[in-house]
């Protein structure tokens, strides 16, 4: 049995978003299609599907409404790294993929060195554990 974690996620500017996790290594899977509307990428040693859809795609797909998230924060992701030059090479693709940085990259509470920044309506932490 199969037991991988799929996460949805509305993003406002998919062309964008499909820019910045192409940037940071994460891979297209190869079991869905691209389109204009949807894209889906494997993470985490295969083990993590991350589905990335434009808002009407979403919200057919949830069948629901989506929220505010200009005015909230719903999610937060963490991609870590091997290192801190890794950190720093994926900061460096925030600005191609037109982030909004809220953290800026460096050492915080002497045991992580992390990066923090906004991609459309997705919180995103990169870091490194120093210790």
């Amino acid at each position: 049995m199969r037991k991988n974690l799929s996460n949805n996620l509305l993003m406002e500017n998919l062309t964008n978003s499909k820019i910045f996790f192409l940037k940071q290594g994460f891979k297209l899977n190869p079991k869905f299609p691209i389109s204009d509307r949807a894209a889906s990428f494997i993470a985490g040693n295969n083990k993590i599907d991350l589905m990335l859809f434009e808002k009407s795609a979403f919200k057919r797909v949830s069948q629901n409404n989506v929220s505010n998230t200009i005015a909230i924060t719903e999610r937060l992701f963490s991609i870590s790294a091997e290192n801190n030059e890794e950190v720093d090479v994926m900061s460096a693709n925030e600005v191609e993929a037109e982030c909004k940085v809220f953290s800026k990259l460096g050492s915080k509470d002497g045991w992580v060195y992390v990066s923090g920044f906004w991609i459309e309506n997705l919180e995103v932490r990169l870091y490194n554990r120093s210790k």
